[in-house]
């Protein structure tokens, strides 16, 4: 995937400029950053979200799952039905999330953190090509975070992953290569290689 000379402007806010980045196929690719720098607006780019910007996206003609911050779920749903509607295997997957008591709940019934929960058991039962993950993590505590990490990774082997976060551990657990960036405009500053 490769995405040339991207721009993209809020107003007269400039948050990407002539941005170019490779990420690798069938890798997890962590891009690492503060907050406001503007990795969610890259993101929503190449996840077609935001579709009036500037330069090229070389993007295979893949499905795409995403993990949004928000969780984005079907509030009339219950926990069960917001998976079951798109893989036959939700038990399998609110069982991987530890979800699988809550089945018959309501989002909102369930805490913050159960809810990302949630909403990462539903974009790993999609059949992706391509998982996009913006901090994924937040609300979930350390020792089912690491559980939830591992499950991820069995679930992505020889899948592309692009994620955000700004926890180090995070980045270190999951990725193969680490983008570091600054901004606003958007910029690389480093890339280290992990695996």
């Amino acid at each position: 995937m490769k995405l040339n000379n991207i721009n993209k402007n809020f107003d007269n806010f400039e948050v990407l400029k002539n941005f170019s980045i490779e990420i690798k196929d069938n890798k997890t690719t962590c891009l690492f950053g503060k907050s406001g720098c503007g990795k969610t607006t890259l993101m929503n780019i190449i996840c077609g979200i935001i579709k009036d910007f500037g330069g090229k996206i070389n993007l295979p003609s893949k499905k795409i799952s995403v993990i949004f911050q928000e969780t984005r779920l079907l509030p009339w749903f219950t926990v069960a039905k917001n998976i079951s509607i798109i893989s036959k295997k939700y038990l399998y997957y609110l069982n991987a999330v530890e979800l699988l008591e809550f089945q018959y709940y309501y989002p909102e019934n369930l805490s913050g953190g159960m809810r990302q929960r949630l909403n990462i058991a539903r974009a790993l039962s999609y059949d992706f090509d391509i998982l996009i993950m913006d901090e994924p993590f937040k609300g979930i505590d350390l020792t089912l975070k690491t559980k939830i990490m591992d499950f991820i990774k069995s679930e992505t082997k020889n899948k592309t992953v692009i994620f955000t976060t700004h926890d180090y551990n995070e980045a270190i657990y999951l990725s193969d290569e680490i983008v570091y960036l600054d901004g606003p405009p958007l910029k690389i500053t480093k890339v280290q290689q992990i695996k």
